[in-house]
Formats: C-alpha cells, structure tokens, sequence
C-alpha cells in the first residue's frame, strides 16, 4: 500500500484530495493545524485515514511528525503540500506580521514539509511524487493578495528547482495552481455569477473533486514522465 501525506487534508481542496487518495487504495494521512471540528469530522466518516495535527511552520514540529509517520509505515511515497492561509490586504495597508505569517505557513510550510519528506524519499531510493499546491494568483497576481500571489509564485519556482535537483532519484515534483473553486473560501463570496460569466471562459467555478482528480493523477505511475510543471485548473479564466 502506498503512503501519501496531505497537508491541509481536512478540509477544502485538501480533504476532496485524501478522499480520492483513499478511493484509489493509499494509506493516506491528512495534516491539519486548527479545524478541530473538521479534522473530528473526516476521522468519524473516514476512521481509516490518519489525521494528525501539525503546525507546518514549526521546522522541529514538522521533523518530529514526519519521523514518526516514516517510523510507522516504514517509507512515503508521495506529498501534497496542500496547506495555506490567506491574509488580503491592500500593499500599502499590510503589516509586517501579515506579510511574516501568511509566508510562514504557506511558503516556509511547504519548504519544512518537504525538507522532512525528500530526506527519507532519497535515503530509501524508491522514487517518489510530490505535488504543491499553488494558486492562479501566483501565476498572474492579484490586487489585495501581494503576500498570498507571492508565496504561491515562489512555491512554482521552488517546484521547478526541486523537480531538477531531485530527478536523479526518481521523485517527480509538479504544481497545481486552481482558480475559483467551490469551497468554504469563495462560498462568501457575493460576485459569483459575475465572476463566472465574465471572467470564466466555462462559465463556473471547478469542484475540489476536478482538483484532486488532477493530484492523483500527478501521483501516479501514468505521470512517471511528467516533473517540474505547473498545471493550471481554472476554466480557461488566465493565459499561462
């Protein structure tokens, strides 16, 4: 069986990836850091997926977990780093602790994660896939969202060194950058239909379930020749 690690994986996007990691056979185990109900609610539907809680941002706390994952199941075989947070603001108006904070989870977190993973993917010489997960903010910016498009820009970059850097040892990594999804974060969201209409050559927001689709997809064998990509899910809205 193989071992996936979602982080982010009790919710949103994140969670629409464990389930269809657990429908395709993995032992999968969702990350999560302060949605407790939700985290509660995935083990009650799902109790043989692993939930554990984890601040991504934290290097020891990252280190410590992934030990005791590798530990238990004696190797991982795939990453999504699926975790991040969101702290608009104007540029001019944003302070330096949100700036700090949104990095530190998404980008640093994703960095701290990966670091942990990649040391045991190479040392047991077995290949392995990861996937991160970006944003179309970070492929053509966003007015309000500096901090957010920039750390998702630099988690495409990273992607693309990482997927060079470790060829050699058959880890494949590759990105995925979704548009307007339908989750609890564009739920609130009061211009839908134009955004749909207007902005969206298809006319509607993607299913978390297209996204995990494409995720799994990336991790799996049929995906052996794809590394250093960034697949864009969007409608057709951006030109990449």
């Amino acid at each position: 069986m193989k071992i996936v690690i979602v982080t982010g994986g009790t919710r949103g996007i994140g969670r629409a990836i464990s389930l269809e990691f657990f429908k395709e056979g993995y032992k999968v185990i969702a990350i999560y850091q302060g949605n407790e109900r939700a985290a509660q609610d995935l083990k009650e539907e799902f109790p043989n997926i692993e939930i554990e809680k984890c601040d991504i941002s934290d290097e020891k706390e990252v280190s410590i977990l992934v030990n005791k994952i590798y530990k238990r199941h004696g190797k991982i075989d795939c990453l999504v780093n699926n975790a991040g947070i969101t702290r608009d603001g104007y540029f001019l108006m944003m302070s330096n602790e949100k700036w700090n904070s949104l990095l530190n989870v998404n980008l640093t977190g994703t960095f701290n994660v990966s670091r942990a993973v990649l040391r045991f993917m190479k040392v047991k010489k077995l290949g392995g896939k990861i996937i991160n997960i970006s944003s179309t903010s970070g492929v053509a910016g966003q007015i309000g969202q500096t901090n957010y498009a920039a750390s998702k820009g630099a988690i495409i970059s990273l992607t693309k060194s990482l997927a060079k850097e470790f060829a050699s040892d058959k880890i494949n990594v590759n990105c995925v950058s979704p548009g307007f999804i339908e989750t609890d974060m564009t739920a609130s969201l009061k211009n839908k239909e134009m955004i749909s209409e207007t902005l969206i050559p298809l006319q509607r927001f993607g299913q978390v379930e297209e996204v995990a689709y494409l995720v799994t997809f990336l991790a799996s064998e049929k995906a052996n020749y794809i590394t250093g990509k960034n697949f864009v899910i969007d409608g057709g809205m951006i030109n990449d």
